[in-house]
């Protein structure tokens, strides 16, 4: 535990500090109340970090010493700023003994729940393998070909790198993650507590009841078998990063200064940044980086300038991953075929055949037959795909929630847009790229995967703006009929004092018990595993004995099953570093 808290302070004034330098820099005085620019600041911060590592990896391998550096050097930049070091100063000045043993007590709760050994399967599977590749050898040609799943890039990862140092050696613990869940954490209380306050606004009971979801449904699977925050899966920053997004076209579409469009609409830079960076985090964002695309355009009327400054500064904040995702397996988008380069390791198509089956359900449409038209592919691909997904609604209670989520949001669309296109304080532009997100990210998750897990951000977006909208409209509208709120919120303000360090108390209680106290230093082991020796050509390796075991930290490479096709090194006089070429025998499969 003490690990996670040392690196999480760490983390955290990096993350504020990075992202406050660039509020400055793009003058986004949207963002003007205290708690609005901490929290903005610290996403900023993460998703600056994920590209700074994801683009250094094509080059270097993202250690402990280099992710240090790529943090130092920002933090040089980001205090050149006299506005940014005049800001930190002011934050630090707001702090209290009180809000200090807060923040303590959040954090010494949260690093005792994601402490705990990590069991998530993809994480043992190709989570781990990957950062280790990343953190030894950086952005390593064709280890596609060692597990296909290595070769599903993501800035994640690359973030995630540098803070699992080769000397915990198996004592790995779910520290990026459990830094997401602690900032939401924060995040939530900030919203919550704004959102009873005099000049509340739209954006704080969004951010309440949007993050009350997401931390609910994080929590609720630390009581399970399913512990997806103890993990580092990427599917916990996406959804985050959805939530702050949205709330952040609501900060901007509620501030009169933004309704004044400059020559590039700087402070419209700060969801397209978000979006940007989230995309490189998964691909499932992709919804999301279209709405911030065409949020910015749309604020700036489509202007010539605005147009291609937006294109390019997309293209470049996006590039790393598909340049990356080529290295690693010859693919931009891996495991799309599309765009697929021609290099000696791309990977063979009935690999990116099983990894689309195994997302999707059903294979791509990849090859065209001589007497059958690219539009008979694809329509008998749709079909295809429709009755999957028929047939797997009438089994899958997951996919039946993640139906009626859509359907209803439909009918909350119209509602919201109705019933509050004359309230003068909530805009219709406020609401109708955050219904965009919500319905085109279901539609997404719904024809490529539909897993609850990969796509809560969207499938709470319309919901939750709608609890915020009548909640906000209440509030302001009917204060009467919230006097008992209002009462119990005083009656805990009065004794706000004593509550930080009762909790500290009652935290500090639990962590002494049980095996809790045998994680203080570092988190336990992961679990163990039998490995198999194997070589195909040039090239040893292991394997797991069972393939419902994982590879977790063993040495590297490391498959998942053993190697049923013709690879080899491709360059042995670098070894591992040289990455891996693919040789087709007529037997491969």
């Amino acid at each position: 535990m003490i690990y996670f808290l040392v690196v999480w302070l760490l983390l955290g004034i990096s993350c504020l500090l990075i992202g406050t330098f660039l509020l400055h820099l793009f003058k986004a005085d949207d963002f003007e109340r205290q708690g609005d620019r901490f929290i903005i600041a610290i996403w900023l911060g993460v998703v600056v970090l994920c590209l700074s590592c994801l683009s250094l990896a094509l080059v270097l391998p993202i250690s402990p010493l280099v992710g240090g550096l790529i943090i130092a050097g920002w933090l040089c930049v980001a205090s050149l700023s006299p506005l940014t070091r005049t800001e930190l100063l002011t934050f630090c000045s707001s702090l209290s003994l009180k809000k200090i043993i807060g923040f303590l007590t959040l954090a010494l709760a949260i690093a005792a729940l994601t402490t705990q050994q990590i069991v998530w399967f993809d994480t043992g599977l190709y989570h781990l393998g990957l950062i280790r590749w990343i953190s030894q050898y950086g952005a390593v040609p064709g280890i596609a070909l060692i597990h296909g799943k290595l070769g599903f890039t993501s800035s994640w990862f690359a973030f995630s790198a540098p803070l699992v140092p080769s000397f915990l050696e198996d004592r790995v613990g779910a520290v990026s993650n459990g830094f997401l869940f602690f900032i939401a954490l924060v995040n939530w209380l900030i919203f919550l507590r704004q959102s009873f306050q005099t000049n509340n606004r739209l954006s704080d009971w969004f951010g309440s009841i949007f993050f009350l979801i997401i931390i609910s449904a994080y929590t609720f699977s630390l009581l399970t078998n399913s512990a997806i925050i103890i993990s580092f899966s990427h599917d916990v920053p996406v959804n985050c990063l959805i939530g702050i997004t949205a709330w952040s076209i609501l900060v901007i579409s509620h501030s009169s200064s933004s309704n004044k469009p400059d020559s590039f609409g700087s402070v419209y830079i700060i969801p397209l940044i978000l979006g940007t960076g989230t995309a490189t985090i998964k691909l499932t964002a992709l919804p999301l980086l279209l709405t911030v695309f065409l949020f910015y355009n749309f604020s700036n009327k489509f202007k010539i300038y605005p147009f291609v400054f937006s294109v390019i500064l997309t293209t470049l904040l996006f590039l790393p991953y598909p340049a990356f995702s080529v290295i690693t397996s010859g693919c931009p988008l891996y495991p799309s075929r599309l765009m697929c380069f021609n290099v000696p390791w791309l990977v063979p198509e009935f690999i990116n055949q099983r990894e689309v089956k195994q997302i999707r359900g059903i294979e791509s449409p990849v090859t065209k037959p001589q007497q059958i038209s690219q539009y008979e592919i694809i329509f008998k691909y749709l079909t295809s795909l429709f009755q999957k997904r028929l047939a797997l609604l009438k089994n899958s209670f997951e996919l039946q929630l993640i139906v009626a989520s859509f359907i209803s949001s439909i009918f909350l669309s119209f509602w919201m847009i109705l019933k509050y296109n004359k309230d003068k304080n909530i805009t219709v532009k406020s609401k109708v790229w955050l219904i965009l997100l919500g319905n085109f990210g279901t539609i997404f998750l719904l024809v490529n995967i539909p897993l609850l897990r990969m796509g809560i951000g969207y499938f709470i977006m319309i919901i939750s703006l709608f609890i915020a909208l009548n909640g906000y409209y209440l509030y302001n509208h009917q204060v009467n009929q919230l006097n008992s709120v209002n009462f119990n919120l005083k009656l805990l303000d009065k004794n706000k004092n004593y509550i930080p360090f009762f909790l500290l108390g009652v935290v500090l209680i639990f962590i002494s018990q049980g095996e809790t106290r045998h994680r203080l230093l570092l988190p336990p082991k992961l679990p163990s595993v039998e490995l198999i020796q194997a070589q195909v050509n040039d090239i040893s390796y292991t394997y797991p004995n069972n393939w419902k075991n994982r590879c977790w930290v063993a040495k590297l490479p490391c498959a998942n099953v053993p190697i049923r096709y013709n690879i080899r090194l491709g360059d042995s006089s670098k070894g591992l570093r040289g990455g891996f070429v693919y040789t087709p025998h007529t037997n491969d499969q």
